[in-house]
């Protein structure tokens, strides 16, 4: 499987806009501080990066644990679906989740029988 492209564009502005497959799911309290959250995620490392980068997130409040991803206050879920970010609801957030590890697995999986040859 190839690398998800990332595609910039240049408005007649003169703005620049990413597009990439961003998700977010639903804004729920966890008892952060910061109130309701809800996470950001995309198909590729890359991808999440460069968004949340694009956004003003700063790198070093990404979350590599079990699914890459960045936590998003009220503020900032609006601020990702204004540029573009895909809603899902909880449960087809899991589902995307799911999806991303398989293909992840099944890369490992190429990846380590080409090593074998």
């Amino acid at each position: 499987m190839g690398q998800c492209r990332i595609d910039r564009r240049r408005h007649r502005d003169g703005e620049e806009e990413i597009v990439v497959a961003v998700y977010v799911d639903g804004l729920r309290d966890y008892g952060w501080r910061h109130g309701p959250s809800c996470h950001l995620i995309a198909d590729s490392v890359e991808e999440l990066i460069e968004f949340a980068e694009s956004m003003g997130l700063r790198r070093e409040w990404f979350q590599a644990k079990s699914t890459p991803h960045f936590d998003l206050t009220v503020e900032g879920r609006a601020a990702a679906v204004s540029k573009g970010a895909i809603e899902l609801t909880n449960r087809e957030l899991i589902g995307k989740i799911r999806e991303l590890r398989q293909r992840k697995r099944l890369q490992e999986e190429v990846a380590k029988s080409l090593r074998k040859k």
